[in-house]
């Protein structure tokens, strides 16, 4: 038993002891529910003591599990028992990440906790310390039922919020204050409330505490759940859990860009192919800001845009290091270099799923192909990064290439391509999609290949004896048949109607035309020659698995190095497409709270626009975080408000952005109340979706959040939908967040409710051309001005829509 088998034994053989364990009977209960779905995993924590639920859902790539795991982990207090489900139990190596205490995670294994290491269901190497490691709970499969969990959720889970007195000392002390008839000196700072009463608003309070369309909290709060009804909370009345408070888990390395973001920013448009109901096609990326900037020549480089999107940074460093790679590569005298290096990037396949299938014994012929040829692409690669860019690059990219070259390990890619050519007759085995290996490799593979290519012969010179011993046969052959071995095949047209088998012949079987026997001669050939088909397939995929076995040991490094090169080609296609559309570096910085953008434009809306894009200019700083724009309809507030968002999200991407100068003070979310879909699946209307939006934007924005408001009142009575948005510009004005909001309640500043400098408000408009003859159409100017607009001339959008002149005169 090799060393690799003897911990993994070891490792699982402690996982089966700690399952289902219960917690330390002395200690209140912290327990930790798991749920990973594709590119996504979610934690739902619950700790007795304080009361409190704690939700956090991450994307996560494979070889970034093990960090996202122990981030989370390590942002609240140590978990003494953790659920998951079946599929998790079933996958060793993800269920050690998840159990292992976060006390340990300096010391952990690098395939746990090192970028580029395994994804799960990898094998693992590392020595398992029992003293680390947590009790789990393996829940049944139905408890995750998505149906299951959220009705658990909207009918069992009640929520109280208490006030603090720190809050309510907040408000009160602060000098902004709005007209409006909250007053918090008279809210009881230490009242307390059920927001959620268990009847039809339930559901609406909740969603903006929990995000119901993430199907992966939703499970990991019902599987919690399940679990709390029948320990903690098994004798409470109508098995109802209750909790103190819902709370998403302390800021992370990464921005906070919600689902209902990426898609009102369209950093993301999967569309279905058309015949995806007949069961064929599935989905693509249809016109978005990713399929803009993915100009990537690797599938590789691909999927870590995908990744890049979907994780923007909130490291200022990280942030600088891939905006001096964008920089590097759009030095014009390097545009050859980019043309070659898209070339080897073009060569190179997915080599992280080529370990995985290795590692999982599920290798195809063509793996080897595929992966010699990466392996190629990839020295070459190095070569140019260690040479002509270096060289180009000078002083200001060193750190960028330092990162890549750190990750590439080119000795090790050598050796792998050395082995490879060594083994594989590439060339075969690309034509026959079967593992060929190379005359001369082996001694023993080359004599069976040699005496089974001098079968034909001496089935010949074997057939001619039998046919001479035997003639009352007729006409027979002598053939060899995998699995079976060499026979004597009769006949039976050509064989007499007194057919008498000599008394050595053992029948074996027949045919419709032929019979087959096993005679003397033939167990001879069996001793002598055996079964060569056989001995030339095993031999051959017994080398084949000696040389998966040398390269697996190449596993960490394989993992990085490829991720290095995406990452490169990421940077290359950022680069090309910056060049392309005219995008600017920005600056970055962690110590201001601004957006300050000059000339910017929107990528997308710029493409698809008949005229000329006309640029706008954002200025919004510390002492002024709040710009309320009014304007017409089609005026461009909508657009403008989400080229401000695309620009930021970009620069903390990395990426240069559609300005000619911009200065962005780095944000940990960007929430939006933009658009509203309706589903059947959530009962709930247009309005109520608008609301808990909204709702949720006031509960989880920070002083360094970005905040988007689109229209937000407008799906109900003006006089509620003026007292609404102004309660939630009071609350974000005290929140000191960056916040855009557009609306057509022109109201709130004809009654002085929103005045400009007021709570650090911005009043702005967007301009329109009115001409003096009512026979010629409003021209609309998107451009960005100071003021109010005076109205938000609804008559002359509509005449520009083609309603007849009848209907607008009455």
């Amino acid at each position: 038993m090799g060393r690799s088998q003897r911990i993994e034994n070891r490792q699982q053989s402690y996982l089966e002891k700690n399952k289902n364990a219960p917690p330390p009977s002395d200690d209140a209960l912290r327990v930790l529910c798991v749920v990973e779905e594709k590119t996504s995993i979610s934690f739902a924590y619950f700790d007795e003591l304080s009361g409190s639920l704690v939700l956090e859902t991450s994307a996560c790539f494979g070889y970034d599990t093990g960090e996202v795991i122990d981030s989370f982990k390590n942002s609240v207090e140590a978990p003494n028992l953790i659920l998951v489900s079946t599929r998790i139990a079933g996958n060793g190596p993800l269920l050690e990440i998840i159990v292992r205490a976060s006390s340990s995670s300096t010391s952990r294994n690098s395939a746990a906790s090192e970028p580029g290491s395994p994804p799960p269901g990898t094998a693992s190497t590392a020595t398992l310390d029992e003293t680390d490691m947590i009790p789990y709970k393996v829940l049944k499969t139905s408890n995750f039922d998505l149906g299951v969990c959220q009705q658990l959720i909207t009918t069992k889970l009640h929520v109280k919020e208490a006030r603090r007195d720190q809050e309510a000392a907040t408000v009160a002390s602060n000098a902004v204050s709005f007209p409006t008839p909250f007053d918090a000196k008279t809210a009881s700072a230490s009242s307390s409330y059920n927001i959620v009463m268990g009847q039809g608003g339930n559901f609406h309070s909740l969603a903006t505490l929990i995000d119901f369309n993430s199907s992966s909290e939703v499970r990991a709060v019902g599987g919690l759940m399940s679990y709390l009804q029948s320990t903690l909370f098994r004798l409470s009345e109508n098995n109802v859990v209750e909790v103190n408070s819902v709370v998403s888990s302390p800021p992370s390395s990464y921005l906070r860009v919600t689902p209902l973001a990426l898609r009102a920013l369209h950093i993301f448009n999967e569309e279905q192919h058309p015949l995806i109901a007949k069961g064929t096609g599935g989905s693509k990326e249809g016109f978005s800001l990713y399929s803009l900037l993915d100009r990537c020549s690797s599938k590789l480089g691909s999927r870590c845009m995908r990744q890049w999107m979907l994780r923007p940074l909130t490291s200022l460093q990280s942030i600088k290091l891939r905006q001096s790679g964008i920089e590097l590569f759009m030095v014009v005298e390097l545009g050859s270099i980019v043309q070659q290096l898209s070339l080897f990037f073009s060569k190179i396949s997915d080599v992280p799923n080529i370990m995985t299938r290795m590692q999982k014994c599920q290798t195809v012929p063509v793996d080897f192909v595929a992966l010699k040829s990466s392996v190629d692409a990839a020295i070459q690669v190095h070569g140019i990064i260690c040479g002509d860019v270096k060289r180009a690059g000078g002083r200001p990219a060193e750190a960028f290439i330092s990162h890549i070259t750190n990750l590439i390990n080119p000795r090790c890619l050598i050796e792998i391509s050395r082995r490879i050519e060594a083994t594989i007759d590439l060339e075969m085995t690309k034509q026959t999609k079967e593992i060929c290996i190379n005359d001369g490799f082996s001694a023993d593979l080359d004599n069976a290949k040699m005496r089974f290519d001098e079968l034909d012969d001496l089935l010949s010179r074997v057939g001619v004896t039998v046919a001479q011993r035997a003639p009352q046969l007729g006409q027979l052959q002598v053939i060899f048949l995998p699995q079976v071995g060499f026979l004597v095949a009769v006949q039976k047209a050509a064989a007499p109607s007194s057919f008498a088998p000599p008394p050595d012949f053992e029948f074996t079987f027949e045919e419709a035309e032929s019979m087959y026997f096993k005679s003397t001669e033939m167990f001879v050939l069996d001793d002598q020659e055996g079964d060569l088909d056989a001995l030339i397939k095993d031999t051959e995929s017994f080398l084949a698995a000696e040389l998966e076995e040398d390269i697996i040991e190449h596993d960490l490094s394989l993992r990085n190095t490829f991720r290095g090169l995406s990452e490169l080609d990421c940077i290359l296609s950022l680069s090309t497409a910056a060049a392309e559309l005219n995008f600017c570096r920005p600056e970055v910085v962690d110590d201001e709270r601004v957006v300050l953008i000059e000339n910017g434009r929107s990528p997308l809306q710029e493409i698809v626009t008949e005229h000329k894009y006309i640029p706008n200019d954002t200025a919004i700083t510390t002492e002024h975080p709040i710009a309320m724009i009014t304007g017409s309809n089609y005026s461009g507030k909508s657009c403008y408000m989400n080229q401000v968002g695309v620009i930021l999200f970009l620069a903390q991407i990395g990426s240069f952005v559609p300005a000619t100068r911009a200065k962005v003070g780095i944000a940990d979310k960007i929430l939006v109340r933009i658009t509203s879909v309706e589903t059947c699946s959530l009962p709930q209307s247009t309005f109520q979706i608008d609301l808990t939006q909204m709702g949720s934007i006031l509960k989880q924005a920070t002083e360094k959040s970005l905040v988007l408001i689109d229209e937000f009142g407008k799906g109900t009575s003006p006089a509620s939908g003026i007292a609404l948005l102004a309660a939630a510009i009071e609350q974000l004005s005290i929140t000191r967040c960056r916040t855009i909001c557009t609306t057509h309640l022109l109201e709130l500043f004809s009654l002085g409710i929103l005045k400009q400098n007021r709570g650090g408000i911005n009043l702005f408009k967007m301009g329109i051309h009115i001409p003096e003859d009512k026979d010629q159409d409003a021209v609309p100017l998107f451009k960005l001005e100071k003021g109010v607009a005076s109205s938000s001339d609804g008559l002359i959008c509509a005449k520009m829509a083609g309603l007849r002149p009848d209907v607008l005169r009455r």
